[in-house]
């Protein structure tokens, strides 16, 4: 008696976490071996070899392909896991193990159909130039031929921003702490434009989501400008900005996302920023706001600040500037001509550096005055978080929580706003 259909399947996506039993039903019967197969090589992780591994994962991948070809056709997802790991110095030269697997760029060439890549290095940066120039070669090959349509990198020095503009149907990208290169040198050992220029016609991607995390601050307004003009953001859905934490003096990681935003705001759906305007001048907030475009789709807002237990108003460089940019930002957005935000989150970093300062009441009123207005009509739910940065201001948090309580509550529940606050240590 053979199982129906439907129940194999209902079977494998309950274990498709599960690798071993996967691999089990495989060979279990003829019955399950196909689709387990399938799930077992839609996701595939490469990680470091160990010291006492005999062959590396990526040669056993690939010995693997290359005995079952159709195996490959079933890889959608790629994951490099801590590329940047160092395997063995030599003459002083640093080696990453990647930069010494010969197998990798045999493994790409078995490998047509990945839709997703995420490249991780972990904690040590890696450089790009670090590879092989066969190994480059091979990547920027794969970015030509492969469906891809997922890309993400993190902890990268020199990445080519121009291997992205040859993948026409990559839809998401995020870039985590990458910094970058915008083209290849004409006539190097990693250039491909003899065998990419006939496919770049047209070949522009359209973005649906980009995730920027603390990009590279000296090149920052060229990155900014590059996603604005050389690729396709017309359609941009969902855009997060992220460069808390960092210095950007004078609010230039704001105005370096507000050209992304300009040439996306009638799309996007869903807004996520987060800048560092620690130390940024409050008279030149007005300027770095979000401005009061028209957000036809805006549904979703996170915005993430910092608190201090400084005066608010300081008149120096010092002072309440990023919680300042919230409640501007959220002014112009209740002035747009076209808005319907349903939800807003709102990440609030404390900075307590005296025990005993208490934070300015009226940041919180000015917050809950502004996603009160009658021109946010829409708006339905509203989250805040509270992050304790130094543990002075652990202390601090239940008490902000019901000064947060006592200023809002009331104002959200006669709008009929729901207000969930979180404390985060």
């Amino acid at each position: 008696m053979r199982l129906p259909i439907e129940l194999i399947d209902g079977i494998l996506d309950y274990l498709s976490d599960d690798p071993v039993s996967l691999s089990n039903c495989s060979v279990s019967s003829y019955a399950f071996t196909s689709t387990s197969q399938r799930k077992l090589f839609a996701s595939v992780k490469i990680t470091p070899p160990r010291c006492h591994d005999h062959a590396s994962l990526t040669r056993k991948l690939y010995q693997t392909l290359k005995e079952s070809p159709r195996l490959s056709a079933y890889v959608h997802t790629l994951q490099l896991e801590d590329v940047g790991q160092i395997v063995t110095c030599k003459n002083g030269v640093t080696h990453h193990w990647l930069a010494l697997d010969e197998d990798f760029p045999l493994l790409l060439t078995t490998l047509p159909a990945v839709r997703k890549l995420i490249w991780n290095n972990g904690l040590n940066w890696f450089n790009w130039f670090a590879l092989p120039c066969t190994t480059r070669q091979a990547i920027q090959t794969a970015f030509v031929q492969w469906p891809l349509a997922h890309l993400e990198v993190m902890g990268m020095v020199n990445f080519p921003l121009s291997s992205i503009k040859t993948t026409k149907p990559l839809r998401h990208v995020e870039l985590r702490a990458v910094h970058f290169v915008e083209e290849i040198r004409p006539g190097s050992s990693d250039d491909c434009s003899a065998m990419v220029k006939p496919l770049l016609e047209g070949c522009t991607p359209k973005l649906k989501s980009l995730s920027l995390v603390e990009p590279c601050r000296r090149l920052l307004p060229e990155l900014a400008t590059w996603f604005a003009e050389d690729m396709d953001v017309s359609g941009l859905q969902s855009l997060s900005f992220k460069t808390y934490g960092g210095y950007y003096p004078k609010g230039e990681d704001v105005v370096s996302m507000l050209r992304i935003l300009q040439a996306s705001a009638s799309s996007i759906t869903t807004l996520e920023v987060s800048p560092a305007l620690e130390g940024t001048d409050i008279t030149t907030i007005p300027s770095l706001a979000l401005p009061p475009l028209e957000y036809p789709n805006l549904h979703a807002l996170s915005l993430g600040f910092e608190v201090s237990d400084l005066p608010l108003y300081t008149g120096d460089a010092s002072g309440n500037s990023s919680a300042q940019w919230v409640a501007r930002s959220l002014e112009n957005l209740a002035n747009s001509p076209s808005q319907s935000l349903k939800t807003i989150q709102l990440r609030c970093h404390l900075v307590q550096a005296d025990p005993a300062a208490t934070f300015d009441q009226d940041i919180w009123k000015s917050l809950a005055k502004h996603m009160c207005s009658p021109k946010l009509g829409q708006l339905r739910e509203v989250e805040i978080q509270i992050h304790a940065v130094y543990s002075e201001a652990k202390a601090a948090m239940p008490a902000v929580s019901n000064l947060l309580r006592d200023v809002m509550l009331k104002p959200f529940g006669e709008r009929g706003i729901s207000l969930q606050i979180e404390e985060i240590s």
